[in-house]
């Protein structure tokens, strides 16, 4: 495109590639061939649009091959597949490259197209997704929408975006550009995961305030309960530390009983919802144990003040009645 050949004008751009839909919802796939075999499965494989500039302003990695070259003629009938497509096309073989697929199109036009390179897989997609099968075509993009990526040096992204906008405008000022940065698209992927994280942390926070407020009477309630039990000990030589202990053991106590219950509920839960993720880690279990611990502390802390008050009290006012 002369849009992508002004830009690169800027020294402050460094490529720019024309592409179909990627790093987003939808990415359109047809119905593949091998070797024309009609005997065989046909592979359901994503495909872009993509011109020669694709991988190397996407940084992507060939694991074999080369990629495409707009000075050779043959290149607009040759294809470049990933490695899942690799090994769905032909597991067996060692190398496919020089093989043909056939794409049955909408138009019930077959199209023969030979392998001429495999990159390493990357996710075209989200993470929620494994990577598919991918056939990258070198074409002008032919759906619906199109996208120009751009790769800048630098760390001045408005300056290189005021220039792509106003190179845009000069030369297509009917069209109109959506701007974007590609973190910010993937991140767009993610964003049902973010409200979800948002409304866990609130109603997180409010659940360990109303816990601490129950915990807090409870501390007050019993702490009175056994003003002269505490009163006794005092008199008998016990100290504070020791006067601390007895009335935070039983609350010690139910916070581990209550971890106890809470610990496997939570791992159900956290691994069912990374079950939603092709990629994913495993809860590991220092992670439940710190939750504990920092529940424990929250703990002590509310009802320590209600301890450290009974502990430090006159004991002569609470056995006064006696």
């Amino acid at each position: 495109m002369d849009s992508c050949r002004e830009l690169l004008k800027n020294p402050a751009i460094a490529s720019v590639t024309n592409s179909s839909l990627i790093f987003a919802a939808g990415v359109p796939e047809s119905v593949y061939t091998y070797e024309n075999q009609t005997n065989d499965d046909p592979v359901h494989a994503a495909y872009l649009d993509v011109d020669e500039y694709f991988v190397p302003t996407l940084g992507i990695e060939m694991k074999e091959g080369r990629f495409f070259d707009a000075s050779m003629p043959t290149d607009s009938s040759a294809v470049v597949i990933n490695e899942t497509a690799a090994r769905d096309f032909a597991p067996d073989i060692k190398s496919i490259l020089g093989h043909h697929i056939t794409m049955l199109s909408n138009d019930s036009v077959p199209r023969v197209y030979r392998i001429i390179g495999v990159t390493k897989d990357f996710n075209f997609e989200s993470l929620h997704q494994v990577v598919k099968p991918l056939v990258l075509h070198l074409n002008k993009v032919q759906q619906a929408s199109t996208y120009i990526t751009i790769k800048y040096k630098g760390n001045d992204a408005a300056n290189a975006r005021k220039y792509v906008e106003a190179t845009w405008n000069r030369l297509l000022s009917v069209e109109k550009c959506n701007f974007s940065f590609l973190n910010d698209r993937i991140d767009n992927l993610y964003s049902s995961e973010r409200k979800v994280s948002a409304l866990s942390t609130v109603l997180s926070a409010l659940g360990v305030l109303v816990a601490c407020l129950g915990l807090l009477g409870l501390a007050m309630f019993v702490t009175e309960q056994r003003k002269k039990e505490i009163g006794i000990r005092k008199v008998l030589g016990a100290s504070v530390t020791e006067v601390i202990a007895t009335i935070s053991r039983q609350f010690v106590f139910w916070i581990l009983i209550a971890n106890l219950i809470a610990w496997p509920v939570a791992y159900m839960v956290l691994h069912s919802w990374l079950q939603n993720f092709a990629y994913h880690v495993s809860p590991a279990w220092w992670m439940f144990g710190a939750a504990g611990m920092i529940t424990l502390l929250i703990a002590l802390i509310t009802i320590g003040t209600q301890s450290i008050k009974a502990a430090i009290a006159n004991p002569v006012k609470s056995l006064r009645t006696e």
